[in-house]
Formats: C-alpha cells, structure tokens, sequence
C-alpha cells in the first residue's frame, strides 16, 4: 500500500513565512544598529578633528576663535578698526563663523588660501558658497546643508547680540555675559574656563529641516506659517525651527507637541535655519546652547536670542565635543533644569546638569556628568 504524501497546511505555512519574516526583521534591525553604530563613530571623530582645529587656534592666536568675528561694523552701527582677523567677510560684516577662523587648522589649507587670494570677499560669494567641506557633515543626516556641527555660546537664551553701539570686542559687561566657549567677537582664553576643560562643552549637532519647495506669497501649510514670503517651507517635524522674539524656553516646549509645533506657529525658512551656511555665524546658523534638552526644540530668533536646543539624527541623544577634545554622548533624558527660569550672567546654571556643561565659569558642582 502506497502513503499518502501530505502537503503542508496554510496555517504551518503562515506560521513558518511569519518565523521567516520575524527573522527577516530582526536581521534587518540589527544590520541598521550596525549601520548606525558607525556612522556615530564618525561623526564623533569629525567632532575630535575640529577639536585639534580649535586647540590649533589657541596655541597660535591665544584664544578660541568666535563663533562670530571680524571686520565689526554691521549696517549703520560702526564699531570701530577690529583686530586683524584672517580671512574675514568684507566690507565691514562682522558675520564670519568660527569655521572661516579655522580653516587653516582642520586642514583646509587650499579653501583658506583661495579665500585670502580672493580679497576676503563677503560671506555670500561663491568661494564660500560653492564650497564643500565633508569635515563638518555627520553621516548620520541626509538632508542637504553645508554644515552638522554647532558652537557653543552657553546656557543662554538671551544676550547673543550687545544691545548699544560699543564695539562688541570692547564691551566689558557684554563680553562678561557670554556664558560659553563662544559668542559675537569673542576671544575666550583656557584660562577663563573656570569649570574646568573635561566639564564644560565645545560644540555639539545641528540637524537642517527638511525642505518642501517655495510657498508662494508665505500661503500656510499644514496649520503653520513662515518667516519669509516666497521662502522655502520645511517639513513641521522636530527639526523645523520656530519663530521666537522674547519668548522663554518654556513657552517654546509649550509650543510643541506630538512631533510638530502647534497650529498657529511661524517657522523659519530653510534657508535661516541650522546648517544652511557653514561660513555665517550668526546664531541661527551655527550656535546652540545648552538651555532646552537635547533634541528638544528648537525657537530662535534670527540674530539676537532663542532656544538654541543641539539635534541629531542619532537615536537618543546628541554628540558632544568637550573643551579638552574629548566626544561623549549626551542623552535625551540629562537633567536640564527649570526651563522656565530667566538667563543668568554670573553664577550656577539654572538649567541643570546640560547648563552646567554650557557654562565656563557657573562653578557649578557637577560630579555626575555625563
């Protein structure tokens, strides 16, 4: 007697096409973990490169450089002959990111060459424009910018920009109130950095939103507005940045919600948001500040104030380059304080252990950081 050979049933096919499936997943998973691990390693040995740029600076010029410097007459406010600072946009634009400082020392030597060559000309020239540096990217993003990498100027939401016409290089009391590593005209020393090397940070990320192509007339999308008529809107995700004139950190966490900022708001155009020009230095540009949490929100005005919050595309957290060259991770969930307290000059950071890490010389006691 011949058996009867007996196929498989549909539920035995299910079940084993849902083990494949699972393990499919799975493998998936963990190949994009993988991925992801590297790309973080990157990411952080571009941060420790800019490290030895900075460390390069000081040890030839006596100071950091400021994350916005040079010829320092700006519109109708002349402040003055500045010191000579090579190169620097021109004429009289004291708009020049720590990056245009630095070129000779992360090894951009030609860039930096072809620019003093050039006349030092202004910051939208096409020698700044059509330059691409893969130094300053990060590869965990995707999205077109020039630049992932952010300055510190504190943990500050206000003071970005002297409110007289004293020379910002001359002012005392506004130099005093820069909190961080880096400001308008700044000269930072090692030896102002109170709270030691290893416990204050340098730089961190940027992410630049993504962008969805010009509204015309500034016609609202999705509940939401922008800065600028016939701008390009950017998608109403976490890495969008709203307008904020004197509004405090607490009314920007306010302001979002669900992934996306509240009907109602005003966002910032790509082109006046977080690595959009890496030569520029205004704060919307290439400065965060250590007020709002990691990948938090992020609301500024266009020059003079803001939440300045670092973001990335790394799961959790952002990279952080300590002022002794050291790269930690920073998490998401690091004690911030009271978002709702008002900026400090002098004294301990009221923004918990993230503001304490912004500050040079709060001498906060911080034994637990990161």
């Amino acid at each position: 007697m011949r058996a009867v050979r007996r196929g498989f049933s549909l539920l035995e096919l299910l079940l084993v096409g849902g083990i494949i499936l699972g393990l499919v997943g799975l493998l998936l998973g963990a190949v994009q973990s993988v991925r992801e691990s590297s790309r973080r390693l990157s990411c952080a040995h571009k941060l420790r490169q800019l490290g030895v740029g900075l460390m390069l600076h000081h040890d030839a010029r006596g100071f950091f450089p400021p994350s916005m410097g040079g010829s320092d007459s700006f519109s109708a406010h002349t402040w003055g002959t500045p010191p000579e600072w090579k190169p620097y946009p021109r004429p009289g634009f004291g708009a020049a990111s720590a990056y245009v400082f630095l070129l000779p020392y992360i090894g951009e030597d030609s860039l930096h060459t072809a620019i003093e060559a050039a006349g030092r000309p202004v910051f939208f020239s096409d020698i700044y424009m059509s330059a691409r540096l893969p130094s300053l990217l990060c590869p965990s993003d995707v999205a077109p910018r020039s630049h992932n990498y952010l300055f510190s100027i504190g943990d500050r939401f206000t003071g970005f920009w002297p409110p007289g016409l004293i020379p910002p290089a001359k002012d005392a009391e506004f130099q005093a109130g820069l909190r961080g590593l880096f400001g308008l005209q700044s000269r930072v020393r090692i030896a102002s950095i109170e709270d030691g090397l290893s416990q204050t940070i340098a730089m961190s990320e940027g992410v630049r939103p993504t962008g969805l192509g010009i509204v015309p007339g500034g016609k609202p999308v999705a509940g939401v507005t922008y800065t600028s008529e016939d701008g390009e809107a950017v998608t109403n995700d976490r890495f969008a940045v709203a307008w904020s004139g004197s509004e405090s950190p607490s009314a920007c966490l306010a302001s979002f919600d669900g992934g996306r900022f509240r009907d109602g708001s005003v966002l910032l155009v790509s082109t006046r948001s977080p690595g959009h020009h890496w030569n520029y230095g205004r704060p919307s540009y290439v400065g965060f500040a250590t007020v709002l949490p990691p990948n938090g929100p992020r609301c500024n005005h266009f020059i003079v104030q803001g939440s300045l919050t670092p973001q990335s595309r790394h799961p959790g957290g952002v990279m952080a380059l300590m002022a002794d060259g050291a790269v930690r991770f920073v998490t998401d969930d690091i004690d911030s304080g009271d978002p709702a307290a008002v900026d400090h000059t002098t004294g301990p950071s009221p923004y918990g252990i993230w503001g304490a890490m912004g500050s040079r010389s709060g001498r906060e006691a911080t034994p637990s950081l990161p």
